[in-house]
């Protein structure tokens, strides 16, 4: 029936343009024939409803964004943008044409090619550095008494010792203590929730509550790791939190601020002041401080100052998050540990004079990236939203921030790095926990090296948390391939060094945390890691012939059902499977003794 429909509202479509464009509108589009008094009015009525639509969307973006949702914000603001425009262009198109545009042989104005130009002339060297420069919280700097890696280890050991797993050994029975890296993928609000689902299912084992020491995310992984970590042990469930989090407010924000604030902020350079009030009147924020004052308002947590790392926590432990400068292609850090004496860079560097250190990752205390909060950087005051988004900013729903560093000891606008989404340099969260891990094995070495007999052995586990489907499925090899086609082929290759698998394999190969010379404890990880298949676990997905919950930030009711479906199939092993359970239910099988 409705395809049967489709012909005849075509027919009538047709008919109403040519009476419409034969009548009222041949006055507007045709510059030969005169406008009738109802096309002017029409034409006037239609231009002041499209300005007073992005009015609102300037002046009073969340609360527009939320009464429109996500497909009218981007609906109403193109429409309107286009009303805009469209009535310049036929007004203009009345006049005769500037005598510059005459000489080059046009009969009317170039407006839109000149609207199109003005804003690449106003972005080119990255625009007016105010207009993305990351928002700034209340209180003292984010890096204020962070503690080294070596310290941390001591004080969250001795902050968490109610986990104590039993095993039999060749050598009779030992204790483990398990230790616990988690590295969460981003994949927008899904990783979030994917987070936050996983870690509740450790939480509800008292062993695994205290059993986290650190945590690297990548953007909405990030996000969930956040969340877990500010409401991880409160009343408050962490995956309710996100459900909240997932719903259409931030990305009708998002959208409203690309298609209207910004918008005009880049081409204009007028910045209309939406956000915290401020003595000086309500601050600019772009549309990625839009979409953090929605999170804000969802979870009043997000807006507290981020803090260094407390020892006691063992839900997520430490939080490193991570992002990427754009250009340089650096890792960006935001890290709740002091990371100073972390594994050294390329050996033999030597650092040009013609490059400012921080222009280049190519020297300092992390392979190829930067700690955005060590002593000699400028200092952030940075809330907890503003900290996941800084590893979240997937362009072009959010912008690039501006993070300055120091130039010739200054710290200004003029010189900042522009962060975007984490996962354009590595999107498993794990190359942070690998160029981390010798600083905790050294330190976790040394623990074991001084325990009394009887006491449990810290045994690390990799937790890796990836929200996408697919890593159950092998591909079979290739068919070989022309000799002409082999080096296209090849091109590829590099590829499969950096993804989450090759990452776990270099993790699992040097997990070794037992000093030289001891017997009981080589004896005991290795008893504890065979019951999980290694020391790095994967949690993901199955696959199955079902539409995937999509990457964005929002999901519908049906995909965070299907999450929950999905990380209820990981944590359980029904009879069914025959014992072939997934390495994260022996893992919690594991840590419930």
């Amino acid at each position: 029936a409705v395809l049967t429909a489709v012909p005849a509202m075509a027919s009538v479509l047709r008919a109403t343009w040519r009476i419409m464009a034969g009548s009222m509108l041949s006055g507007l589009l045709d510059p030969t024939t005169p406008a009738t008094t109802a096309a002017t009015k029409a034409s006037h009525a239609s231009l002041l409803v499209a300005a007073m639509a992005l009015l609102f969307l300037l002046a009073q973006p969340a609360e527009s964004t939320r009464f429109l949702g996500v497909p009218a914000t981007a609906v109403v603001s193109v429409l309107a943008w286009t009303v805009v425009v469209g009535f310049l262009v036929i007004q203009l198109q009345q006049q005769r044409a500037v005598w510059t545009f005459e000489k080059l042989g046009l009969r009317a104005n170039p407006l839109v090619t000149l609207v199109l130009l003005i804003l690449a002339v106003t972005s080119l060297g990255g625009g007016d550095p105010r207009i993305h420069a990351i928002r700034q919280a209340q209180g003292e700097p984010a890096r204020t008494d962070r503690p080294a890696v070596a310290g941390y280890v001591d004080q969250w050991l001795a902050a968490n010792p109610g986990c104590r797993v039993e095993i039999s050994t060749a050598n009779g029975t030992a204790a483990v203590r398990p230790v616990i890296f988690v590295a969460a993928e981003g994949g927008g609000i899904r990783a979030a929730a994917w987070t936050a689902a996983a870690l509740s299912r450790l939480d509800e084992i008292p062993c695994g509550r205290h059993s986290v020491i650190l945590s690297s995310g990548v953007s909405g992984g990030s996000l969930g790791l956040v969340v877990t970590q500010l409401y991880g042990e409160g009343p408050e469930s962490p995956v309710d939190v996100v459900d909240r989090l997932a719903g259409p407010e931030a990305l009708a924000a998002g959208v409203g601020g690309a298609l209207a604030g910004d918008l005009v902020a880049g081409g204009t350079d007028v910045l209309v002041g939406t956000g915290q009030d401020t003595s000086a009147g309500a601050a600019w924020q772009d549309r990625a401080g839009a979409m953090e004052r929605t999170w804000e308002r969802e979870a009043g947590r997000l807006a507290e100052p981020w803090e260094a790392a407390d020892p006691a926590n063992g839900v997520t432990g430490a939080l490193v998050l991570n992002s990427t400068a754009a250009g340089i292609g650096c890792r960006l850090l935001i890290s709740q540990l002091d990371l100073s004496g972390a594994a050294g860079t390329q050996a033999g560097y030597e650092p040009q004079g013609a490059v400012p250190r921080n222009e280049s990752c190519r020297e300092g205390p992390t392979p190829l990236s930067i700690d955005l909060l060590a002593r000699d950087a400028c200092p952030l005051k940075l809330s907890w939203s503003t900290a996941a988004m800084l590893s979240a900013r997937f362009p072009i729903i959010s912008p690039a921030g501006r993070v300055p560093f120091r130039n010739d000891g200054e710290c200004g606008p003029g010189h900042a790095y522009q962060a975007i989404d984490g996962g354009y340099s590595e999107g498993s969260g794990l190359g942070t926990i690998h160029d981390l891990w010798p600083l905790f094995r050294e330190a976790l070495r040394a623990h074991n090296s001084r325990l009394a007999e009887g006491q449990p052995i810290a045994v690390p586990v990799f937790l890796y948390l990836q929200n996408s489907a697919g890593s159950d499925v092998v591909a079979r090899p290739p068919e070989l391939a022309g000799e002409f086609a082999v080096p296209l082929l090849g091109i590829s290759a590099k590829n499969l060094q950096s993804e989450a698998t090759s990452w776990i394999q270099r993790l699992d190969a040097g997990a070794d945390v037992c000093p030289t010379g001891a017997e009981q404890c080589p004896a005991a990880q290795a008893s504890f890691t065979a019951r999980m298949g290694g020391s790095a676990v994967r949690v993901s997905p199955a696959s199955r012939p079902a539409l995937d919950p999509p990457l964005g930030w929002t999901l519908s009711p049906l995909s965070r059902e299907r999450l929950r479906q999905a990380m209820d199939a990981e944590a359980t092993c029904p009879p069914a499977t025959g014992g072939q359970c997934s390495g994260f239910v022996r893992l919690l099988d594991a840590l419930r003794g």
